[in-house]
C-alpha cells in the first residue's frame, strides 16, 4: 500500500466519521434545578435568642435556595411550652413549613402521640393538618379517624370519621 493510498483511506475514514457522528446538544444554560448542599447522616441544630428551637436529622439531604428535602427524617422542634419529635421517611423544609411523609410519627413531652402518612407542620402557627388516615394516643386514650387537625401550641385535636377508646376514671 502506497502512502497516498494509506492518506486516501485515512481521509475517508475520518470524513466519514465526521459526518455520520454528531455531538449531543446539552443545554447548559439551563441544567435544572441543582441543590447547593448534600449531606448524608447529619444533624442541623436552628438556633434563636432563646436558645435551640429546632433540630433536624437524618439519613440524607439536599439543601435548595429555598428548603432542605432530607430521608430519614427526625424533626425535634420546641412548640411554645411543648418539646415534640417528629419522625417520617421523608421530609421537606421550607421555613415555617415542615412537610413529612410516609410513616409518619409524631411524640410530645405530655404523652400525646399519634401516627399517619402525611402531615404538614407550620411553625409558626402550630398547626398540624394530616388528611389521611391516623391513630391519635394520650395515656391509656386512643383515637382512630380522618383529617386530623392538631395545635401543638395548645393540644386541641379534631378530625372526622373518629372512633375512640377511653378510659373513664371514677371519682
Amino acid at each position: 500500500m502506497s502512502l497516498s493510498s494509506f492518506f486516501l483511506v485515512t481521509g475517508v475514514a475520518l470524513f466519514a466519521v465526521f459526518l455520520f457522528f454528531k455531538p449531543f446538544k446539552v443545554d447548559i444554560a439551563n441544567p435544572g434545578e441543582m441543590p447547593q448542599i448534600e449531606l448524608n447522616r447529619f444533624i442541623v441544630h436552628e438556633v434563636t435568642e432563646q436558645g435551640v428551637k429546632t433540630i433536624l436529622a437524618g439519613g440524607y439531604a439536599r439543601r435548595y435556595e429555598d428548603r432542605f428535602t432530607v430521608s430519614d427524617v427526625n424533626v425535634t422542634d420546641k412548640a411554645k411550652s411543648h418539646i415534640q419529635s417528629m419522625q417520617a421517611d421523608e421530609g421537606i423544609y421550607k421555613e415555617p413549613v415542615i412537610v413529612l411523609k410516609q410513616h409518619v410519627r409524631y411524640q410530645r413531652d405530655d404523652g400525646v402521640k399519634f401516627q399517619t402518612q402525611e402531615v404538614e407542620y407550620n411553625q409558626s402557627s402550630g398547626e398540624m393538618v394530616a388528611n389521611d388516615r391516623f391513630i391519635l394516643w394520650q395515656g391509656n386514650d386512643r383515637l382512630e379517624g380522618k383529617a386530623l387537625h392538631f395545635n401543638a401550641y395548645d393540644g386541641i385535636a379534631s378530625g372526622i370519621n373518629i372512633v375512640g377508646n377511653y378510659e373513664l376514671k371514677e371519682k
